[in-house]
């Protein structure tokens, strides 16, 4: 098992499978941002392994807190600092969150993410861009545009349309001020609901199964769904 220096994330694999599992931290999209050179390094390394199926466990506690809490801090630079030089870290935040999709798009591997706890919306492009999606069933994915009038960041529109046509995402985005876990397996957004106590044991079960598969059709089919 390998921490990374930030502390952001841990890193562990075994033959055909790879576990990165993400720390929860109150900072935890500032400390991504300063860690992006580490989790570009990361990505190199899966790439040049080319595990079967990586497994990203995301924190089991409230996502939607810390990013109402960088939003707040984003406002009061807009407020104190030129305009130009204040959006800096939105921008900054929005690229950081692209390149992490993109990257993961790109792995050969089949990436599977288990995710749990309030969920914001910009943290839903993220997940959504993993091929196998679990969520505890207490989860909730709370919609940061009626909360708060913050448009999804991270492609969540994007991929929202893609996955429920124009219509349903309009509807979702425009009505829904947050899907249950359960609404969310509804809908495909998830594959599947488990027990907030086993989540992560789940997540094992369900990597080390994909990882038996053979790695040349798993790329493959890669290619052909993204």
């Amino acid at each position: 098992m390998v921490s990374s220096a930030s502390g952001l994330f841990r890193f562990q694999h075994e033959e055909g499978r790879a576990l990165v599992a993400f720390y929860d931290r109150p900072r935890l999209m500032g400390a991504r941002l300063e860690a992006l050179s580490e989790m570009r390094d990361l990505f190199d390394d899966l790439e040049r392994h080319a595990f079967t199926v990586v497994h990203l466990a995301f924190p089991v506690h409230s996502l939607g807190d810390k990013l109402a809490v960088a939003v707040r801090e984003a406002e009061k630079d807009l407020a104190s600092r030129p305009f130009d030089e204040a959006m800096l870290p939105l921008i900054r935040e929005e690229n950081g969150f692209l390149e992490f999709i993109h990257r993961v798009r790109g792995l050969p591997s089949l990436v599977l993410c288990t995710v749990a706890g309030e969920v914001d919306f910009a943290f839903l492009g993220l997940a959504l861009a993993c091929d196998f999606r679990i969520a505890a069933d207490d989860s909730r994915f709370v919609n940061q545009w009626l909360r708060a009038g913050e448009p999804p960041m991270g492609a969540a529109v994007w991929f929202l349309t893609r996955y429920l046509g124009i219509g349903r995402a309009a509807s979702l985005l425009l009505d829904k001020p947050a899907l249950t876990a359960q609404d969310a397996r509804r809908l495909g957004l998830v594959q599947r609901c488990v027990p907030a106590a086993e989540l992560l044991s789940a997540g094992e079960e369900a990597a080390r199964r994909f990882a038996r598969l053979p790695l040349e059709a798993v790329a493959a089919m890669k290619r052909a769904l993204v």
